[in-house]
């Protein structure tokens, strides 16, 4: 659970505007992740890809784990407008495939999910989420910083695909300096049992070009703080 956790929201960390490498550490059991972020955007439309594989410890312990997130959409008004994204996931002999269709006319979001065991499939469901929203993991982080020039700071909730295990909202907020070195701060609130108090938080100091130069996701149980940091 703590890398499945960890994993979900260190996708949120990359989400910049061109071609990155980053490596998660965690507090407690040194290196856990190795990221890698292909992104293209014309003027009209958008293209993420990003691959997360489990390193070091957090490789035994998840079974050699290793996810594919790809979102792609339309560019409006210089905000992401997600038309699909698809996680997939390995893990041991075990294979997950989450797909998301955006459908803006009927204000819905359907939701394919797909289970492989041992090469055979064991699990597949169709469904609606209970709500609607134009964001998913990748999208979340441009559209924030969009919506933090025309907002004052303070704290705001937002509805995004593929939280909805997490009951499908972030909560966040912006601050100059605060808990980081950086001279811009982001920071996200989520609630879940895979956090040592119930609640983590998610920091991203924020680099000159809207780029994630560094960030931290505390309290997660086993890990503590895992801190990312960009290779290039």
């Amino acid at each position: 659970m703590f890398l499945k956790i960890s994993f979900v929201w260190i996708s949120l960390f990359c989400a910049v505007y061109a071609d990155s490498h980053y490596i998660a550490r965690g507090s407690l059991v040194g290196g856990i992740a190795d990221i890698k972020l292909h992104h293209r955007e014309t003027s009209e439309t958008y293209t993420t890809r990003l691959v997360i594989s489990a390193t070091g410890l957090a490789k035994t312990l998840s079974g050699n784990q290793k996810e594919i997130h790809i979102s792609k959409g339309k560019v409006r008004h210089n905000e992401y407008y997600a038309g699909e994204y698809v996680v997939t996931k390995w893990h041991k002999n075990t294979k997950y495939l989450k797909r998301y269709l955006f459908d803006y006319l009927h204000k819905k979001i359907r939701k394919f999910s797909t289970k492989w065991k041992n090469g055979k499939q064991v699990y597949s469901k169709k469904e609606t989420l209970r709500y609607f929203s134009h964001n998913d993991m990748l999208t979340l982080y441009h559209n924030i910083l969009h919506f933090k020039k025309r907002h004052k700071r303070g704290k705001y909730a937002i509805t995004l695909a593929g939280a909805e295990n997490h009951g499908g909202k972030v909560t966040f907020g912006f601050a100059n300096g605060q808990d980081m070195k950086g001279a811009d701060t982001l920071t996200l609130d989520i609630n879940n049992s895979a956090f040592a108090k119930g609640k983590g938080r998610l920091l991203f100091e924020i680099g000159s070009d809207s780029s994630v130069i560094t960030g931290e996701l505390r309290g997660v149980k086993l890990l503590g703080t895992v801190t990312l940091k960009r290779l290039q």
